[in-house]
């Protein structure tokens, strides 16, 4: 089975370091914007929810899309297909 979620309010990006380098300053402090608990949809604690039911379903469903982010940009990509969602991804993290 397959979790899929969108961000998560989690402590990594305060706890974590990262290697810079000026040549991805842009599209680094871009990443971590993303990253900050107050942009997360969801917590991990209704992660850990979609994790135990996928894990106690008893069905065969294989994708299980969790939080409101991450449903709303896997309904774009099955409407735009994976190959023009892939561009429009491309395009957002190379506009700075």
């Amino acid at each position: 089975k397959t979790i899929e979620p969108g961000l998560v309010a989690t402590e990594i990006g305060a706890k974590a370091v990262f290697a810079t380098h000026p040549a991805y300053e842009a599209l680094t402090s871009k990443f971590m914007a993303m990253l900050a608990p107050d942009k997360a949809a969801s917590n991990s604690e209704q992660i850990a929810e979609v994790v135990y039911g996928a894990a106690t379903d008893a069905t065969n469903t294989l994708r299980y899309v969790c939080g409101e982010d991450a449903k709303e940009l896997y309904a774009q990509r099955l409407a735009a297909g994976d190959e023009a969602f892939r561009s429009g991804i491309k395009q957002l993290l190379a506009a700075v």
